[in-house]
């Protein structure tokens, strides 16, 4: 089953043209250390990707979410700088769609490939 992880997640952000984050939040993104950036989306892409497979009858274990977890993050550090991560959660609206839709469609490919066998369907 093809899964587009990122892409999909990303989607929430992207809806928003211009969506961003308020003076609040982008205090406490830009004081975030590069383990809590990358861990911090790593559980944002986890989560939405629970409700978009909830509806095909896929549930994942609490094993599957933290080994799908550890693959998404190691490919998300590969994939992203943490300016690019922080750019995502506090003003996406800056974003230069053509890049991060590559960078992202990328990065689901990597996820689709290295993270296949952690989903089953019941």
């Amino acid at each position: 089953m093809k899964i587009f992880l990122l892409i999909l997640s990303l989607t929430v952000f992207m809806t928003n043209t211009h969506a961003q984050a308020t003076p609040e939040q982008k205090a406490y993104v830009e004081k975030m250390t590069p383990t809590q950036l990358y861990n911090s989306y790593t559980n944002f892409v986890i989560n939405e990707l629970v409700k978009q497979i909830q509806p095909q009858g896929i549930v994942l274990s609490d094993v599957q979410k933290l080994e799908i977890g550890k693959c998404t993050r190691s490919i998300l550090v590969e994939e992203f700088t943490t300016n690019e991560i922080r750019t995502m959660f506090i003003q996406p609206s800056n974003m230069d769609r053509t890049y991060y839709n590559k960078k992202l469609d990328h990065a689901s490919n990597e996820i689709q490939a290295r993270c296949k066998n952690l989903f089953i369907k019941q």
